[in-house]
């Protein structure tokens, strides 16, 4: 499934909020009393590593998503941008957008400025050609759209 705007992105980032919480809650109503006892100092420890671990995914989801709400549509690729690139292999990448940190979602394509592609295509506007290299190889395209 590709996803073609932003509304349907910020709803799959409403999905794994929710799911995120609710890890979160199971989290915290696992924690049982018995666990504080000395034999059981380890695995209290190890609980409260991971509520603190699904507490920054949630901090992170809520601040991506509050990103993607603001950000404007653009002419040029810059945070927040959508974009599709075509490579002069003909492999295309299309609706990736260009943030400033990457959340996984298999179904969206983000890109930052920290990767070859974001750095190349940093700043272009359509129809502006693109080139980076990947080990000893160069990589070139042209931007096909940015909204």
């Amino acid at each position: 499934m590709k996803i073609k705007d932003k509304e349907t992105y910020l709803k799959i980032l409403d999905e794994k909020l929710d799911e995120a919480k609710k890890r979160l809650d199971a989290l915290k109503f696992d924690r049982s009393p018995n666990i504080s006892e000395s034999g059981h100092e380890a695995i209290r420890e190890n609980a409260e590593r991971e509520i603190i671990i699904q507490e920054g995914v949630i901090k992170g989801l809520e601040q991506f998503k509050e990103f993607l709400e603001t950000s404007a549509e653009k002419s040029q690729i810059e945070i927040g941008a959508q974009f599709s690139v075509e490579f002069d292999s003909g492999e295309k990448t299309e609706d990736a957008i260009f943030a400033p940190l990457t959340v996984g979602f298999g179904k969206v394509q983000i890109i930052t400025s920290k990767s070859p592609l974001g750095a190349a295509v940093y700043g272009k506007r359509e129809n502006d050609d693109f080139s980076y290299m990947a080990g000893e190889q160069i990589i070139s395209g042209r931007i096909k759209s940015v909204r």
